[in-house]
């Protein structure tokens, strides 16, 4: 990220200072400007583009987690829609250990 810093001291220019700049120095204010105003519209397009990314991705996060809730609410169910409980799903093949 570039600096704040020129755009900051631009920014408090005092209006009557430009009265006395010549037209050269008017000209390369004029010049720091633009720059710093795209500048800020890269950096700005930048954040808004990061920002869409972001909620693309939460938007496939939510709808991977809806297609898990999905299958484990599946995985669950029996025929003709009984449970078979969390003991036949997790537990299959898994011996009781007594201490």
């Amino acid at each position: 990220m570039k600096s704040m810093k020129k755009p900051k001291k631009l920014a408090s220019i005092d209006p009557e200072s430009l009265k006395t700049k010549t037209k050269k120095e008017l000209q390369e204010l004029i010049k720091s400007v633009i720059e710093a105003t795209q500048n800020s519209n890269e950096y700005l397009n930048y954040v808004l583009d990061q920002k869409e990314q972001l909620k693309m991705d939460a938007e496939m996060n939510d709808k991977m987690i809806a297609c898990l809730v999905q299958h484990a609410k599946q995985k669950q169910m029996g025929p003709k829609g009984r449970s078979k409980g969390l003991t036949n799903s997790f537990m299959k093949g898994k011996k009781s250990s007594k201490h």
